[in-house]
């Protein structure tokens, strides 16, 4: 995910991008899922159907958000950690993607959360950051059901 690279694998959904680096790398990226849910692959290239939908921080990662700054703008450190895959995340990220994660608890839709920020976010780099932060697997998105 670093330097940019993932710009080139959205708007593929979890499993081609695990199935990418099966092929690239097959000895360190050996994960299977079980589920009885199809997968669902958010609208990456539909940024308004994309704010229907409900993020949700997951629990593969510990991570104490700061509290709220006063630019929505401004780049704030967060340090994510994964017991699990022993994994350390130093991230750089604006306050309005922190406020993301402060209200993503899979009740409100991204939309809702986002028509607080009064500063206009680019579309593009919303997708790309919210890509990112899916596929490192820090939030995951479902449908909105009453849409």
């Amino acid at each position: 995910m670093e330097g940019n690279h993932y710009k080139v694998l959205i708007p593929r959904s979890r499993s081609e991008v695990c199935e990418l680096l099966a092929e690239i790398r097959p000895e360190t990226f050996h994960r299977i899922l079980f589920t009885r849910r199809p997968p669902q692959n958010p609208p990456w290239d539909n940024l308004e159907e994309l704010f229907r939908w409900r993020p949700f921080l997951t629990r593969l990662y510990k991570v104490d958000l700061p509290k709220r700054g006063s630019s929505w703008t401004k780049l704030r450190r967060v340090i994510f950690k994964s017991e699990p895959m022993n994994t350390r995340l130093d991230w750089q990220m604006p306050e309005w993607e922190l406020e993301i994660l402060r209200r993503g608890d899979g009740e409100q839709t991204l939309g809702a959360i986002l028509n607080r920020i009064s500063d206009a976010v680019p579309a593009r780099l919303l997708q790309e950051q919210l890509y990112v932060l899916y596929q490192l697997l820090v939030i995951s998105l479902r449908r909105d059901s009453s849409s």
